[in-house]
């Protein structure tokens, strides 16, 4: 099945010691940084003259340290051997691990924050290294998959963390908590031997300087992260999402307690909701996108984050019910099934609008910049998450519920949306163009690759269709400025697309020179702006299935920018109800089943090398018979 095939990275020996790798990271880190959190208290059962105050700061420390020291492991990522450094974290994450086993076993919080202060280390440089090595380590086409597979590993290692506490918790202050002393280096060891064998990953940049100041390397990397507006839109809707999925979640024990009046230990079965669900909304995220990174996943994941904190809202009682105790009678709570079903909701939405975002940014970012831009997105996650976080302490503190705040999130979510996806509509136009065209067609592409992941292009396709830029949007990884000819760009209905898609009119010079001009111009300073620009050089739609001569547009726009030519071809659209086969399009029977279509990319052309009627040859070699 299509849905485990990214199982298949896992048995990959340098992709999947890096799964191995992290995620007993993430047992650590949660295991110690949930014990400074309150952890020992319902875990280990502590008694109360043991408990130090100082210990419920670990988690400040280790976001503290993280925050402060990332900047400097991000530059490292793009000047030195990511795979050292992976193990340099490793290494150091060996006496954090024996700190606090010293901490279980003597319960001096010294010690525990000593292992937190440790651990954001490792974190600062482990991190942007991990996510650096992932588009090294896989092809372009299975990002999806591996950063699936990676926030799936994550809720794994939490779930883990969470039995072993509920097991040792039972035994109270016995002999069996000395074990938890002795897992930690274990899981630090076991880790850092997974990383010895990790293949050599040498630096893209290697020309590069280390930068060792904490403030210039978090400025360098907030730079590389702000180069790019489009880049710079993700990382700050990334920042959102995790904040707001993290704040909902928190409060659910508050609401757990005084809405619905069950006792906190049903904490259990709503973290395995939210966490069952984000598993499986990362492993989804592969076979609903095609294999590929796929944007339009990212309005479906918001909306679904949305609607999960609105409802909790909604479906809440005006009074709690009578305190339930018993885990039976909290599993069986009609009022518990749908927060539990909500949270599975919450966590599934989760991964759709993350995972595809990760993939962009490893795919569209140049390699020798992975590491900084890594760094800069974990940086601004981290202020993002404890702006939200303190806002939310602050509005509870002030007598507001909970119901009410997941409210008051739900809708500052729907604005912070609105504002994303207007000031970047690739978003919701990928979501409707993939909803459309998988709808409509079965899409087999080949070549993709060879369109150049960032810097200027010109694609040349032909034109077969009203759909085909419709199609060309939703297959193409990259935002593409279509130069569309007038009277199809003013279609209704499909016009809202194309405006969206900041679609450029064009029309002959006979019919309408000031179009014309106004439309040359843009192109230009579209590919001045080192984005890609797609034409039809035919000028119209084919009317007998055949590829019409190509215009000397073209060789005009190259001559202006001189960029690289991708020749494109679409194949199967020839007969379908958007084009001339049959009948005048639109105005004849559609075929009654799911077509299958094809996009074909050949090799690119330098820009001296561009001839229209050589551009006609390879886009009619590339179609073949198949019209």
């Amino acid at each position: 099945m299509r849905l485990f095939s990214q199982f298949g990275l896992l048995l990959q020996r340098d992709y999947g010691l890096l799964w191995v790798t992290n995620m007993l990271a993430k047992v650590n880190n949660h295991m110690v940084i949930g014990l400074g959190a309150g952890a020992a208290t319902a875990w280990l059962l502590l008694p109360e003259e043991t408990r130090e105050p100082v210990s419920t700061f670990a988690p400040v420390v280790f976001t503290l340290s993280a925050l402060v020291l990332t900047g400097v492991g991000g530059n490292l990522a793009d000047c030195a051997d990511r795979r050292r450094l992976v193990q340099f974290a490793k290494l150091v994450e060996v006496p954090a691990a024996i700190c606090a086993s010293f901490w279980i076993l003597g319960h001096s919080g010294v010690y525990l924050l000593l292992a937190t202060c440790l651990l954001g280390l490792r974190s600062a440089i482990f991190s942007p290294a991990r996510l650096a090595l992932i588009p090294q380590y896989v092809p372009t086409s299975r990002l999806t998959d591996a950063n699936g597979l990676m926030i799936a590993g994550r809720m794994l290692a939490i779930i883990v963390v969470f039995l072993i506490g509920r097991e040792l918790g039972k035994a109270a202050l016995g002999a069996e908590t000395a074990y938890l002393a002795g897992v930690l280096p274990l899981l630090a060891v076991a880790g850092l031997v997974a990383s010895l064998f990790l293949p050599a990953s040498p630096s893209p940049g290697p020309q590069a300087e280390p930068t060792w100041s904490p403030v210039a390397g978090t400025r360098a990397c907030i730079r590389a992260v702000t180069a790019d507006r489009n880049r710079f839109l993700a990382v700050l809707a990334m920042g959102w999402f995790w904040s707001y999925a993290i704040v909902t979640f928190s409060r659910m024990p508050s609401y757990a307690d005084h809405t619905l009046g069950v006792d906190q230990s049903a904490t259990a079965l709503m973290m395995t909701a939210w966490l069952a669900g984000s598993a499986l909304g990362a492993l989804l995220c592969a076979p609903l996108s095609g294999r590929r990174t796929e944007l339009g996943l990212v309005p479906l994941g918001a909306l679904g984050l949305g609607v999960a904190g609105a409802v909790f809202y909604l479906t809440a009682p005006d009074t709690p019910a009578p305190l339930v105790t018993r885990w039976r009678d909290i599993a069986t709570a009609p009022e518990m099934l749908g927060v539990l079903v909500n949270l599975g909701f919450l966590g599934l939405s989760l991964p759709l609008a993350l995972v595809p975002l990760y993939a962009y940014l490893q795919e569209s970012t140049p390699p020798h910049m992975t590491g900084r831009v890594m760094g800069g997105m974990l940086i601004t996650w981290s202020v993002a998450a404890s702006l939200s976080f303190a806002l939310a302490l602050a509005v509870t503190a002030a007598g507001v519920d909970t119901p009410m705040l997941l409210l008051g999130m739900a809708g500052l979510h729907v604005l912070v949306m609105i504002w994303i996806f207007r000031v970047m509509p690739e978003f919701l136009l990928r979501l409707v163009t993939w909803l459309l065209v998988h709808v409509l067609y079965r899409v087999k592409t080949e070549g993709l690759e060879r369109i150049p992941p960032d810097g200027a292009a010109v694609l040349v396709c032909n034109h077969v269709s009203y759909m085909d830029a419709l199609v060309l949007m939703a297959c193409i990884r990259r935002p593409v400025r279509f130069v569309m000819y007038k009277g199809i760009f003013d279609i209704p209905v499909m016009s809202f697309l194309f405006r969206a898609a900041k679609t450029i009119p064009i029309a002959s010079a006979q019919s309408d020179p000031d179009t014309l001009r106004l439309a040359m111009d843009k192109v230009a300073e579209e590919l001045a702006a080192e984005r890609v620009v797609c034409i039809f050089p035919e000028g119209r739609l084919s009317k007998d299935g055949e590829i019409a001569q190509f215009r000397k547009g073209i060789e005009r726009i190259v001559e202006r920018t001189p960029v690289t030519v991708v020749p494109m071809a679409l194949q199967g659209f020839w007969g379908s109800f958007f084009s001339h086969g049959g009948g005048p399009a639109l105005r004849h029977w559609p075929r009654l089943r799911w077509s299958r279509i094809g996009l074909r990319v050949g090799q690119p052309i330098p820009p001296g090398e561009v001839e229209a009627n050589d551009l006609r040859s390879r886009v009619a070699a590339l179609r073949g018979e198949w019209a």
